[in-house]
């Protein structure tokens, strides 16, 4: 009788040991598998940190470029206004003159042959 049950302990431990050894390969086959998706994981983390700092030097370099333009359009901006404020003036002094003088015997000036042109040919709206 006790070598039945030293015989079942035999077998019951077996079973154990077979219980633990299959469940210490399933464990480390999932290891395993998780250090490989560990490793493609921080590849792909790798290869979008390299992407966002690609893009992230594309948009500074964007933003530098928006920056030049603006200044490059507040400069034009500024020239056009002061062409016009020039032109005006010129205008002005030029359709003074003709009121102040007479010019009976001499030729017209030029401005004040492009001043009527203009002024005949601007929208009514417009003086």
């Amino acid at each position: 009788m006790l070598t039945k049950i030293r015989f079942g302990l035999a077998i019951g431990a077996l079973a154990v040991v077979g219980l633990l050894v299959w469940r210490i390969d399933v464990l480390s086959t999932s290891l395993a598998k998780a250090n490989r998706e560990v490793g493609t994981l921080k590849q792909s983390e790798t290869q979008l940190i390299a992407d966002l700092n690609a893009e992230q030097s594309k948009v500074a370099r964007l933003q530098s470029l928006y920056q030049q333009e603006q200044t490059s359009v507040a400069k034009l901006v500024e020239e056009l206004e002061r062409e016009k404020s020039l032109t005006a003036e010129r205008q002005q002094r030029a359709y003074d003159a003709a009121q102040k003088s007479s010019c009976a015997n001499e030729p017209v000036p030029d401005e004040l042959i492009w001043l009527r042109n203009s002024r005949a040919s601007a929208p009514s709206h417009q003086n």
